[in-house]
């Protein structure tokens, strides 16, 4: 597929969602959680891939994309196996 074909097919899509309204909503059609969930797996994969595997909450995403999290977190993060055997232990 041409450049040009690519180009006017994504204007022609943004057209129609302009129309229909799609960008000019006050709110949100996701809840603060989806939200939140989407900001933080989609921007910071490896993260949250981490986050997962510990069992960690995910942080708070704010309005410039930063994590936002208590310095425990991020210990809890930091921490490798061999470190928390060490504290145990």
């Amino acid at each position: 597929m041409s450049l040009w074909l690519s180009a006017l097919i994504l204007y022609e899509a943004q057209r129609q969602r302009q129309l229909a309204g799609m960008y000019s909503r006050e709110t949100s059609l996701l809840s603060e959680q989806e939200q939140q969930q989407w900001l933080f797996e989609g921007g910071y994969p490896v993260l949250a891939e981490v986050a997962k595997r510990k069992g960690l909450p995910r942080p708070y995403i704010n309005a410039q994309g930063q994590i936002e999290a208590e310095e425990s977190w991020w210990a809890q993060m930091q921490l490798t196996e061999k470190m928390k055997k060490r504290q145990l232990g």
